[in-house]
């Protein structure tokens, strides 16, 4: 069973999932697991749809070095690579019982580095490549003081309102401190992708190897099937 920290991380680090230790061998297994848990699943309510939110680069779109900045958002639909394997990850949140929608700070389109043609064009593509259900953008810099770039859940906030989603029952998945923080801050379980970049990354509730040990923790997720996570004896 899951075990789940409670509150910011400080002094050590929450369970780590992997595929390996959850017994799934492939995204084929955990569509296994679906069909034999489906069954015990409580009957929850129709009112409000819950949401796997996704971040993009790093996550669902390979991250890019250029000459004046490394790992770092794609500028250009040349430059901009979907990961292996994210078409089916997006397939197997959907058939969970979430939608995929992906949330991403912009700040190209602010700085002038990225043209909101050629995002745009990232975009459709991501969407009839990946079949995410929507994809919330922040455009803004930082200097700017918005209310949707993260660590600030604005865009979380945006599409709980627009697609009704129960944020209690929802996953934030990131790759980098703001993305863990703003799911903390819309009050949704935090997932951290886990890279060689963001081992020093800390506060999340779950850290992830690979879409399998993602998917593996949603598809313990009492929404799916019916039991409740244990809490660590003391915090």
């Amino acid at each position: 069973m899951f075990q789940k920290n409670k509150g910011e991380v400080r002094g050590g680090k929450p369970p780590r999932f992997t595929l390996s230790e959850m017994s799934f061998d492939s995204l084929r297994s955990l569509r296994t697991l679906r069909l034999l848990t489906r069954r015990q699943a409580p009957a929850l309510s129709e009112s409000k749809g819950k949401a796997v939110f996704l971040d993009r680069d790093g996550v669902l779109a390979r991250l890019v070095d250029y000459p004046d900045a490394e790992r770092v958002s794609p500028r250009t639909p040349a430059d901009f690579e979907i990961l292996s394997g994210a078409k089916e990850f997006v397939r197997e949140i959907k058939n969970l019982g979430y939608r995929a929608i992906v949330i991403t700070n912009q700040s190209g389109i602010a700085d002038g580095s990225m043209a909101q043609a050629d995002l745009d064009a990232m975009h459709t593509r991501l969407k009839q490549e990946t079949g995410v259900d929507d994809i919330f953008v922040c455009p803004h810099a930082e200097a700017e003081q918005c209310s949707c770039r993260k660590p600030k859940p604005g865009m979380i906030l945006d599409s709980e309102q627009k697609h009704d989603i129960d944020l209690a029952r929802s996953f934030m998945v990131g790759d980098w401190w703001r993305d863990m923080e703003a799911g903390k801050n819309a009050g949704v379980k935090t997932i951290l992708f886990s890279l060689p970049s963001n081992t020093d990354i800390s506060g999340y509730d779950y850290l992830a190897y690979g879409y399998d040990g993602v998917l593996a923790v949603i598809a313990r997720s009492p929404d799916v099937i019916g039991t409740t996570r244990q809490s660590h004896t003391g915090e």
